[in-house]
């Protein structure tokens, strides 16, 4: 689960870095297209050289953000290779073409409370560890009563090598047996409330979990709805100051204004740029991590392993094959049943053996070896 979601953070994390990339390219071009404007008016004596060196100062430092930006990208690609289980390039061609960073669903199925305690495996391990250990404190009473046994033996047993088997060999004999230790009740007492600490303790264990796993789910929610509205504004942000920025520049144009407008609404535009598509990152990024704390990977629809629950174990269905295998068995889930399994094609079954060759088949686990 963890894996999935750092594959998905890194994923929202290339396409965010993308979308830097091309706004910050965008803006080069822009800011390009004003230094070329200023040094024309300075040419005709228009302006002064202070506004061309301010236009080169603001476009030098949006190239210089340009290459910090493109090495994110590299190593969140690299990064995605490695986290697939292949070398760091292995994934380049794929993720180098630009796309839209994904847009999550305009509503997220999250569930009841309830249903969190049955997702997240660390509460389900909890629980399990807690009443484990209650379990222990009945193992610890179970030593202050007796313990009742029957027993019984029968055998052969005869001197001479004629009668081994008939009637007059035949030795049986069975009878009641009592253990009680009773001079360690005050020990066994001792255990019992050692054990129902224990049990405390993996309670208090147990509520910690359960409370740490609300409190990351509550904050996952928080922070997705919050950085959704912080997206819906920067939106608008960056809309008025495009129309700024291009409002800044035709008066300077004309002739009706200062290039200290027209530096501050490109500056404007750049950074304004920049943070909406780290928030539209973020949002996604937090989504991931909404499914997280929530568990992850449910679904309505029943697990593909509940079908094969019913089938009875190698160990039932065939235990001289399951004993002579040495215990091998592999679960239920991890292969369909015999009849549900697809005939391979022409096409996909093997070469015949060539003539004079005896075929060889290699037995399932679990197989009667007889």
């Amino acid at each position: 689960m963890s894996l999935l979601a750092e594959v998905a953070t890194t994923f929202v994390d290339v396409r965010r870095l993308q979308a830097q990339v091309d706004a910050t390219v965008r803006n080069i071009g822009l800011q390009r297209q004003t230094l070329s404007l200023t040094q024309s008016r300075f040419d005709l004596g228009l302006t002064s050289e202070l506004d061309v060196r301010q236009a080169e100062t603001n476009l030098a430092t949006t190239e210089a953000e340009l290459p910090v930006l493109q090495t994110a990208l590299a190593l969140a690609i690299y990064r995605m290779g490695v986290l697939i289980g292949q070398e760091p390039a292995a994934v380049w061609n794929e993720l180098t073409a630009e796309r839209a960073i994904p847009r999550p669903p305009a509503e997220v199925l999250v569930g009841a409370p309830i249903e969190l305690l049955r997702r997240r495996p660390d509460i389900r391990a909890a629980e399990r560890r807690l009443a484990a250990q209650f379990a222990q404190i009945g193992v610890a009473t179970a030593d202050l009563y007796p313990r009742f046994t029957l027993s019984g033996t029968f055998a052969f047993e005869a001197t001479d090598f004629n009668h081994w088997f008939d009637g007059r060999s035949i030795a049986y004999g069975f009878g009641p047996a009592v253990r009680w230790n009773i001079f360690d009740g005050l020990r066994n007492l001792n255990r019992i409330a050692a054990e129902e600490a224990a049990a405390q303790q993996a309670y208090v264990a147990y509520e910690q979990t359960v409370l740490l796993a609300l409190e990351e789910v509550e904050g996952a929610m928080v922070r997705y709805k919050r950085e959704q509205d912080r997206d819906e504004a920067l939106a608008r942000a960056v809309e008025a100051a495009r129309r700024s920025t291009q409002v800044a520049e035709r008066r300077y144009r004309d002739g009706l204004t200062d290039f200290q407008r027209v530096l501050d609404a490109q500056r404007s535009l750049v950074v304004l740029e920049d943070a909406l598509a780290q928030s539209r990152g973020q949002v996604v990024v937090n989504l991931v991590a909404v499914y997280k704390a929530l568990g992850g990977g449910w679904s309505p629809e029943a697990m593909p392993q509940a079908e094969y629950l019913d089938r009875p174990s190698g160990a039932l269905s065939n235990p001289v094959g399951y004993f002579f295998s040495g215990g091998r068995e592999s679960p239920p889930w991890e292969g369909a049943p015999e009849g549900d399994r697809e005939e391979p094609s022409d096409a996909e079954k093997p070469d015949a053996p060539p003539a004079g060759v005896e075929p060889t088949t290699e037995k399932e686990p679990g197989s009667n070896p007889g």
